[in-house]
């Protein structure tokens, strides 16, 4: 008996040696041996995103969970036995760390605690989809940016500035608008850039200034032989001022506000009218003045008259005008041509003046003899006849005494 005994004694003591040896491996594998045991997983690793994951329950009884962080539900949350359970993540604020946590499995009178780890989620920038419209006059204003990541500002357009130029998730950048000077609307852009290349585009616009400006007159006609034509600016708004036409010559060709713009135009000795556009034109709207200018011509002459007719001889009249000087009068006459010209046998004089009166004495005539007389006058222009008109001499038939040749 005291034999048996003996060897059930070492018999125990060898099992509770391998008992021992037994337990100490199943507690570095996360294994538990006793009436309750967990064989579930010891670790969670999740993506960054907003999701769902199954998570495999092995255990031998009754199983719960605790101490679920905030941003995971499990569901079910309690169970019997082997089972699979949903777990539901919210998105990783964070595009740059991981973020960790701990929940309990628990089942009769063993526990597991489980580490969960979520990796960083995708990067994400956004920005309010309205900023609102500037003044003219400039000022402030601020729009917010939602992300998960680090970011940096780049600009394009040169008249604001934003604060600050980086930083990390969300923010509120504040834009500072200068004053526009301008007539026209302008825009600009605000590019928030993440780490791995995500951006949003925020637009940035700003309305122009309100600037009044008239011009009169809107048309002038000049004459032939030119003028200074006064234009003149009513108005606040900053211009400048072109023409179509090189001959017509501005005194400025910009300025601000009300003033006068004095445009010389020089003579026109062409036979046919011309014009030039003079335009006056602000960041947003153009005005014009248009400047005829008549043609130019050749001095106006009158009917001659004659007078004073005699055998050998005969007075004839005229007058003259015109807009550019006469430099040269007189009167052609003919035997035979009824429209008679300076290359007819003809009288004249030089003069400088805009009209006149003129007469000339004819003679060394034929008598009895038909003449036909135009009169002349010629400027810068040109000559111009008049319409003819004729007369006979006196006396009776030409003899060896009539001068065949007159004026010679």
């Amino acid at each position: 008996m005291k034999q048996n005994r003996i060897i059930y004694t070492a018999l125990m003591a060898l099992l509770c040696g391998v008992a021992i040896s037994s337990c100490s491996d199943a507690d570095i594998k996360g294994y538990y041996i006793s009436s309750d045991y967990i064989k579930s997983d010891a670790e969670l690793l999740l993506d960054g995103n907003a999701g769902t994951t199954s998570y495999h329950v092995v255990t031998n009884g009754s199983w719960s969970f605790s101490n679920v962080p905030s941003w995971l539900t499990v569901s079910p949350m309690s169970g019997t036995g082997e089972a699979n359970v949903t777990i539901t993540m919210t998105a990783n604020p964070s595009a740059i760390t991981q973020r960790t946590g701990q929940l309990t499995l628990q089942t009769g009178n063993e526990s597991r605690v489980i580490s969960v780890v979520q990796q960083p989620a995708r990067e994400s920038i956004e920005a309010d989809a309205n900023m609102p419209v500037f003044p003219a006059a400039g000022g402030k204003g601020q729009v917010s940016i939602r992300s998960n990541t680090n970011w940096t500002v780049s600009v394009t357009g040169n008249f604001f500035t934003v604060t600050p130029e980086k930083g990390s998730e969300n923010a509120a950048l504040t834009v500072e608008c200068q004053p526009n000077d301008s007539e026209q609307e302008r825009t600009g852009y605000i590019d928030v850039v993440g780490t791995n290349g995500t951006s949003t585009r925020i637009t940035v616009s700003q309305e122009g200034v309100s600037y009044t400006l008239v011009l009169s007159p809107d048309n002038v006609t000049v004459n032939a032989v030119g003028a200074v034509v006064k234009i003149t600016l009513d108005g606040d708004a900053p211009w400048t001022a072109t023409s179509n036409q090189e001959w017509a010559t501005l005194d400025k060709i910009s300025g601000t506000g009300a003033g006068d713009i004095y445009v010389t135009i020089p003579e026109n000795i062409q036979t046919a009218t011309r014009q030039a556009t003079i335009t006056v034109s602000t960041s947003k709207k153009s005005l014009q003045c248009a400047i005829m200018q008549l043609a130019g011509s050749a001095p106006q002459v009158s009917y001659p008259t004659v007078t004073n007719v005699g055998k050998y001889g005969a007075t004839v009249s005229g007058t003259f005008s015109s807009d550019f000087e006469v430099t040269e009068y007189g009167v052609c006459y003919s035997e035979t041509n009824e429209k008679t010209t300076i290359e007819d046998p003809h009288v004249s004089k030089t003069v400088n003046a805009t009209s006149g009166e003129f007469s000339f004495d004819l003679t060394g005539l034929k008598s009895l003899t038909k003449y036909y007389v135009t009169i002349y006058a010629r400027n810068k222009v040109g000559i111009r006849y008049s319409s003819y008109t004729s007369f006979t001499t006196t006396g009776g038939v030409p003899g060896e005494d009539d001068n065949t040749t007159p004026n010679l």
